[in-house]
């Protein structure tokens, strides 16, 4: 009879947990768009995107070709050298890390 209780009060917290709860990053699995819309409409945004991401990169890091002279990885690619990291990105680095709590 107290197992039965038990478990009976078990069920309706769990349930009374997942009613509660809020907001998710998860999409939703019943998706009332078609398909075809979704795709057409990710693929139009995929440019910006794109571009955004590429720009961010660009600020922060300098992403040129500047193989090392007599190093290279296994299968003989170059070892890349000096510093990647731009001005503006050291920067932001350096006063972030002065705020951070270790």
């Amino acid at each position: 009879m107290l197992l039965v209780f038990g478990m009976v009060v078990g069920a309706c917290v769990a349930y009374a947990q997942q009613a509660q709860r809020g907001q998710t990053s998860y999409m939703p699995v019943g998706i009332k768009e078609p398909f075809a819309s979704i795709m057409a409409r990710m693929s139009a945004a995929k440019p910006g995107i794109k571009k955004a991401h590429t720009d961010l990169l660009n600020e922060r890091y300098d992403l040129s070709d500047r193989p090392a002279q007599g190093v290279a990885m296994s299968r003989g690619k170059p070892v890349q050298e000096g510093v990647r990291s731009t001005r503006s990105a050291l920067k932001r680095r350096a006063s972030c890390s002065a705020c951070s709590i270790s």
